[in-house]
């Protein structure tokens, strides 16, 4: 099944059952020492497409695609300004989250078809005080390109 198929497919159902046009996203990127060891992205409110697909087969849409990026480019700008500033960064943890409304993007109804109610949550072990780590979390997301190109500004947690 071609992404244009299951996108006309993902519009019928939500026509059906506005419900399933909000979706929740996760982009999750962990480090260790700065290196990226895994990233794995979830869609919460995933739609179920069994039976469409070939066994195994995959579709990547351009959401998961924003979600890696916003995850991965506020990590890798946290650690080289953590380097930058003498930070130590033994492991972090990025997580970030957005809100998708599926009905804006295939043209259900009209709005901001972006991701919206951005936020990342930051776990951090590093030598650093909890107001250090912070300070360069705020340097980092404002630098990411990919934040800097959200509509909303990104709330910050640090744990």
């Amino acid at each position: 099944m071609s992404r244009v198929e299951i996108m006309m497919e993902m519009k019928k159902k939500i026509e059906e059952n506005p419900s399933l046009a909000i979706s929740e996203w996760q982009g999750i990127c962990k480090y260790v020492v700065g290196e990226l060891v895994s990233l794995e992205v979830k869609d919460l409110q995933e739609m179920n497409f069994k039976g469409l697909l070939k066994p195994g087969e995959e579709r990547v849409m351009p959401v998961e695609l924003m979600v890696a990026a916003a995850a991965s480019s506020f990590g890798v700008i946290f650690h080289m300004e953590a380097f930058n500033q003498g930070i130590t960064v033994d492991s972090a943890e990025v997580v970030f989250y957005g809100t998708v409304n599926k009905a804006e993007y295939l043209g259900i109804k009209e709005g901001n078809s972006g991701i919206t109610k951005p936020m990342i949550t930051l776990k951090v072990h590093s030598s650093a005080y909890k107001g250090k780590v912070a300070e360069v979390a705020a340097i980092a997301a404002e630098r990411s390109p990919i934040l800097s190109s959200l509509t909303e500004r990104v709330k910050l947690h640090i744990i």
